[in-house]
């Protein structure tokens, strides 16, 4: 184990992200009230982010484009940071993404798209029965996200997600 004396300062959950760009295992991102990116093994931190709506609870670098990192919040937001672009965030929060609610965790898939879970239990606006969205996918091409809930049961939060790295759609 090697000592890192770099600095992160803020707020954070109680269990903070923290991911390697999988092109470059030197690359480490950390995230709280910001997202802290350190290019040289956790030696120093600079913080690339500020006035995100909520605090960090998920990152997932792009493995196809390691410029493109995603984070989701506590709020139930999702952004992209551009490292291309000199780390310039956008929001990329639509429905059927639910509102307000803790993105549990996010992972990006070879071609692009966006794959975001939630765990809380959400109760239908329509008729109050428990829903089963809780995976949701951004398309790369066309922008859009869908809820992705066959074969999940009512109720039944997901904390974590893997892409299958044989098959995008899994």
């Amino acid at each position: 184990w090697d000592k890192k004396t770099g600095l992160i300062t803020g707020f954070g959950e109680f269990y903070p992200p923290f991911e390697l760009d999988p092109g470059d295992s030197n690359v480490c991102y950390f995230g709280n009230t910001n997202l802290w990116h350190s290019p040289n093994n956790a030696d120093g931190w600079d913080s690339v982010t500020t006035d995100l709506v909520g605090n960090i609870t998920a990152i997932a670098v792009d493995p196809s484009d390691s410029t493109k990192v995603y984070v989701g919040t506590t709020e139930g937001h999702v952004y992209l940071v551009d490292k291309a672009a000199n780390w310039q965030k956008e929001d990329l929060t639509a429905p059927p993404l639910p509102s307000g609610i803790y993105i549990s965790d996010l992972a990006v898939d070879t071609n692009g798209n966006v794959w975001v879970t939630v765990s809380s239990v959400i109760k239908s606006d329509i008729d109050g029965d428990f829903t089963n969205d809780h995976v949701f996918r951004r398309d790369a091409i066309t922008d859009v996200w869908e809820a992705r809930v066959t074969g999940l049961i009512q109720a039944n939060p997901i904390n974590s997600i893997v892409i299958d790295p044989t098959n995008a759609d899994r």
